[in-house]
């Protein structure tokens, strides 16, 4: 466990497998480990980025969700894509992050200039926004979190598979309330959760 919060890695149950879909190979889910991608053949591929999930504090409104962006390439065989991925806010001051997540995540190479922001932070007055995102052929804003019932903010989705962004409601019993990527932190009974960290999905679109 980083000092920002579990990381995708450590969380495969979580974690879209790789898998095919209508002829769309998922061929990379990376994480704040992850710093760079290289492509292993000459292909067209779609790049769905993630930033972490939004803090709170036992005494402020939940965290908003990460935004999506998403882009469609030509990369040649050895193409690198270089990849800075945020890591979730932890749970306690204590663990060396001060409940902050450890920043955007960024992913460029050629054709490629990803940035998508954390969530925003929950304060005592109101639960935090989305985040948001740029560089992406499609570029969505995450969801505000819930200060109606604690639930952290969901991020962004595109409606498919593989743009599907993580959510922190369902996760309240577990011992990482929001630890699905990009979700804000969820706070139930004075009781949080870490926000999620960024994830990176590439798939290849060529049968």
């Amino acid at each position: 466990m980083g000092a920002w919060g579990p990381q995708p890695h450590q969380i495969g149950s979580l974690a879209i497998n790789q898998s095919t879909t209508a002829g769309r190979q998922l061929v990379a889910s990376l994480g704040p480990l992850d710093t760079s991608w290289t492509a292993p053949r000459a292909s067209k591929y779609t790049i769905y980025a993630w930033g972490p999930g939004g803090r709170t504090t036992p005494s402020a409104f939940p965290g908003g969700g990460s935004g999506l962006a998403r882009i469609t390439v030509s990369l040649a065989k050895g193409s690198v894509l270089t990849l800075s991925i945020g890591q979730g806010a932890a749970t306690s001051g204590t663990d060396g992050a001060g409940y902050d997540p450890s920043g955007p995540t960024t992913v460029s190479g050629p054709g490629v200039s990803l940035n998508v922001t954390a969530g925003g932070a929950g304060s005592g007055a109101a639960a935090g926004p989305g985040g948001t995102a740029t560089g992406g052929d499609l570029n969505l804003t995450g969801s505000p979190g819930n200060g109606g019932n604690g639930d952290g903010g969901a991020a962004a989705s595109d409606g498919t598979l593989f743009g599907k962004g993580g959510r922190s409601a369902s996760q309240a019993s577990t011992p990482y309330g929001g630890e699905t990527p990009g979700a804000g932190a969820r706070l139930t009974g004075g009781s949080i959760s870490w926000s999620g960290s960024g994830l990176v999905r590439i798939v290849d679109e060529t049968p």
